[in-house]
Parts: structure tokens; sequence; C-alpha cells
């Protein structure tokens, strides 16, 4: 049995996993278990299109309702009322594919694993949330890193975090990486994400970073970076994946992943001096 199979980075590897899985007296079977797909990925493309041989079982959260305590049901309705796209893959397990309005496609996001030893620079960038209630956005925290003019995301750790959580993980992420600096969005907090965060390391290396366009406008040339192959995902980011090929620029709610890895790579590989404004 693989579980989360979903997380399998490529086909070739695979194979080799499931050609070494053989006995002379038993029937060779596989059992995947795994959350739902982008139609364009490579598990669906072969599972579920190509594939003859296989059955498959399909279950959400509803069939396991009886057990299931008050707080996560009440999390899968506001997901449903606040993000649906988020709804229909984490808690209803349908698979799914580009919004026609997103900014970026499946084909933009190419997996590449690199040796962090080999990265000019790390930084983690944070598009902190207003609040931190049940309701709330996201607080939107990625480690990116660059050598030479290519980029690289390795790590999401975004989620519904209090100011003094969000400092804790940032900084667990800053040591942990051997982050050069933290970048963080001030447009809503202001002085107060450098105040919680030298409270937890004084000497952390920290650069505030203001908003004064719009989202669609700074995100276009980090897009664009994509489209030419110059950023890769070094693992497999699936929150993160989900918003960018969802996201419709003109409604729904703040990208707040999108946010943070738009901040991370304009520091990293669009900006030659400090003190920048976009």
């Amino acid at each position: 049995m693989y579980e989360e199979f979903e997380e399998h980075p490529d086909e070739q590897s695979f194979d080799s996993i499931d050609l070494s899985i053989r006995s002379k007296d038993k029937q060779n079977r596989v059992i995947l278990v795994s959350n739902a797909l982008h139609k364009e990925s490579w598990q669906y493309k072969r599972f579920f299109e190509n594939e003859k041989d296989i059955e498959f079982i399909y279950t959400n959260y509803k069939d396991n309702i009886r057990n299931l305590n008050e707080n996560f049901l009440q999390k899968a309705e506001r997901e449903k009322e606040t993000n649906i796209a988020k709804y229909n893959k984490n808690f209803l397990g349908l698979h799914y594919e580009d919004d026609e309005n997103s900014l970026w496609k499946w084909d933009h996001i190419v997996k590449r694993n690199i040796d962090p030893n080999k990265l000019d620079r790390i930084v983690v960038a944070v598009d902190p949330a207003v609040t931190s209630g049940k309701n709330s956005d996201e607080t939107g925290i990625i480690v990116c890193g660059k050598v030479g003019n290519e980029g690289y995301v390795l790590e999401d750790r975004s989620g519904i975090y209090t100011p003094n959580e969000w400092s804790q993980v940032i900084i667990s992420l800053y040591n942990k990486w051997k982050a050069d600096r933290v970048i963080g969005e001030v447009n809503q907090g202001g002085d107060m994400i450098e105040a919680i965060l030298r409270t937890t390391n004084k000497n952390v290396s920290y650069k505030a970073v203001r908003a004064s366009r719009g989202k669609t406008t700074r995100a276009e040339p980090i897009l664009s970076l994509y489209e030419q192959g110059m950023i890769y995902h070094a693992g497999n980011f699936a929150d993160l994946e989900l918003q960018m090929t969802t996201w419709n620029p003109n409604k729904g709610r703040s990208p707040d992943r999108i946010d943070a890895l738009v901040w991370g790579f304009t520091e990293l590989l669009l900006q030659k001096t400090s003190g920048w404004v976009i």
C-alpha cells in the first residue's frame, strides 16, 4: 500500500518501485491511496485515463461523518463558503483542473529537486493575515531559493496563525534553511511584523516590502519567470499549487500563498537594490 500517492514526484521513479513488486506465487497488486489530483498530473493521466486493470474506491469525509468531531465539520463548512476549489479538492476529493481565468496553469509548474547547499540565497517570504480567527485568511509563508537565474520553491508553511505562532514558524524556517532574510509585506501589519519577529530572534535579518500596485500586476513578472522555465518546485506543494491554478484575479479571497511566493521571488530574481516598492 502506498499512502499519499499524490505526493510522488514522477512516473519514472514510480515505475522502478512498481516493477520491484513481484512474486511467483501471488498476484501482483499495488494499492495506491491518494488525495484529489490535478487532471494534468501524471498520476491522473496514467491511472484515471489510460490504465485499464484498475479498481477505484472513492470516499470523502461525508462517508465517515459519524466519527468526525464538530470542529472538523465546521471547518469543512467554512471552506465550502469561502474557498470552493479547496473544499472540492480537500474535503470532497474531487479531481480538479485549471480555472480558465487563473494566471498560472498546471504546465507552468515544473518539479525539480535542488541541493540547498548549492543555492546562492534563500529567503522566507511572509504575507501576514490581519486577523487570526477561525474565519481569517491564512498567513502566507513560503521559503524560496535561487541559484544563478533559477528560482526554487523549497517549503510552504502557510496557515491560520496568531502573530506569535507565525513568528515561531518563520524563525524556525529561517534557522532550518539558513535563510539570508525574511521578507514581510507591511501594508497590513506595518512595523508589527519586525517587532514580533525580533521578540523571537533579535538578530533575524528582515526586510519590509510595501505593495503600491495590485496583486495581478505584482504577480505577472513572476508568472513570466515560470513561463520561461526559470522557477521550479522542489517538492509537491498541493495547497499552493491548487491556489496558483484556481485563483481568479477578478474575484475570490486574497491569494495569501501566491502573495508570499511573489514577494520571495521578486526579492531573489527581480530586485537589485534594497528598499524597493512594487
